[in-house]
């Protein structure tokens, strides 16, 4: 069965015991979080999680099953800028598989499309370096039993590189790892005019996690015929993964907002195919 989730991204710390109430209200108790959403780095999110959030979350039932903006707070390191920042690159995307690990989460989500700008590189000159790149992250996650999924992140997100589902999966088809697989990240496939349908049933195998989300993060458009269609193609292909709500705070009623998305969503996408 279809495991549901929403991103943290969806509301302010403050907000964190009013939407894991609702969370379990609806009895919804996966969590995917931005380590970085409250804190800056990797030691101070580590101390926060052991302080403060491993027991608040543990008061809920809920248990944290995927990471993402693992580059927010560091625009300055890049995966092509130079051998130094993409060293120091690989060593923060490592102690976030670490951290992982740690909290239980078998899923990293990379998007991070200011950390990946090419400029004046060839698309194949980027290519051979990020699939190098990712194939040393990839050895590295599988030894934690975790699964990396590169994220494609549309030219209007200010990317120059995987910016579609098809770059996505030509990156993770030549890195050729099992650890690594592609987010399907709908609101890039609505920007990018994909066939989302097809793609599901093409690649399931490289599909490692999905995002339901809008264009520019905005909120979910509870369109029932068009979460149906790819609910049914998700479950046709026997995919067993996460589906994860990701959106940015909508405004005040935020929490009323938040439980509506999250009932609409496990209606269409759990409920109706439980077994």
């Amino acid at each position: 069965m279809t495991d549901i989730a929403i991103s943290n991204l969806a509301w302010n710390e403050s907000a964190d015991q009013q939407i894991f109430e609702a969370m379990r209200n609806l009895e919804i108790f996966s969590l995917e979080i931005s380590p970085f959403r409250d804190v800056t780095g990797i030691l101070e999110v580590n101390k926060r999680f052991d302080n403060k959030m491993s027991k608040l979350l543990n008061s809920y039932g809920i248990h944290i099953v995927a990471l993402q903006s693992l580059m927010f707070r560091y625009p300055g390191v890049s995966l092509f800028k130079d051998e130094a920042t993409r060293s120091e690159m690989f060593e923060h995307l490592v102690s976030i598989l670490e951290f992982s690990n740690k909290v239980g989460s078998t899923i990293v989500v990379f998007g991070s499309p200011k950390n990946k700008i090419k400029s004046k590189l060839s698309r194949e000159g980027a290519l051979d370096i990020a699939k190098n790149f990712f194939r040393k992250l990839a050895d590295q996650a599988q030894r934690l039993n975790i699964t990396f999924c590169i994220e494609p992140t549309p030219a209007v997100y200010g990317a120059d590189f995987i910016l579609n589902t098809n770059e996505a999966l030509d990156c993770v088809k030549g890195v050729n790892r099992k650890s690594i697989k592609i987010n399907l990240d709908i609101g890039s496939s609505i920007l990018n005019n994909e066939k989302i349908e097809g793609i599901i049933r093409d690649n399931i195998k490289y599909i490692g996690h999905v995002h339901i989300s809008e264009p520019y993060l905005k909120a979910i458009d509870c369109n029932y015929l068009f979460h149906r269609n790819i609910a049914q193609a998700l479950n046709n292909s026997n995919y067993k993964g996460v589906v994860s709500i990701e959106m940015l705070p909508a405004g005040k009623s935020d929490a009323k907002n938040i439980s509506e998305v999250l009932s609409f969503v496990k209606n269409v996408y759990q409920l109706n195919y439980e077994k």
